[in-house]
This record gives C-alpha cells, structure tokens and sequence, in this order.
C-alpha cells in the first residue's frame, strides 16, 4: 500500500494518539470552543459571523505548530498557509 501511495505522489502521515493530551488537533478544536462559547452566538447568521472571528484569531504560526506537535512535516501546510514563515 505504501508503494501505492508513493507511486500517486502522496505521502502516508500517521495520526497522533487519540489521547487528547497527545492530540494536537484536541487543542485546536478546544480553542475553538472556547472562543465560540465566549461568543454566546444565539442565531445561526451570529454563529457564522462568530466561527469567522474566531479562525482569524489562529495565526499561521500557531496552525503550523498543530501540525507539527501532531507529527506533520512543514511541508504540510506551505500550500494552505496565509503567510508561511
């Protein structure tokens, strides 16, 4: 399978412990909810306006950092980054 997916010019990344403490993307999503909970959004046009806000408040720096801590190569997200280091 790995043959496969080299061949495809994709690469296999393995997914982190699903322990919370060792998933970086656990962390992502708590500060998400955290800043979505802040908002107190009541109607579904707020919760947008809210998730909106709330992404711009992840830098690329931190986003990168997820990616990493979770085992990621840098090369992970040059192509998705707003402004890559």
């Amino acid at each position: 399978m790995r043959d496969l997916i080299a061949v495809a010019g994709a690469r296999l990344s393995y997914l982190p412990a699903c322990s919370p403490e060792f998933n970086s993307i656990e962390r992502a999503l708590a500060k998400l909810e955290a800043i979505l909970g802040s908002a107190a959004a009541r109607r579904v046009g707020d919760l947008w306006a809210a998730i909106h806000k709330a992404f711009s408040r992840f830098t690329s720096a931190e986003c990168r950092n997820y990616l990493t801590a979770g085992g990621h190569k840098d090369d992970a997200c040059a192509s998705c980054c707003r402004d890559p280091l």
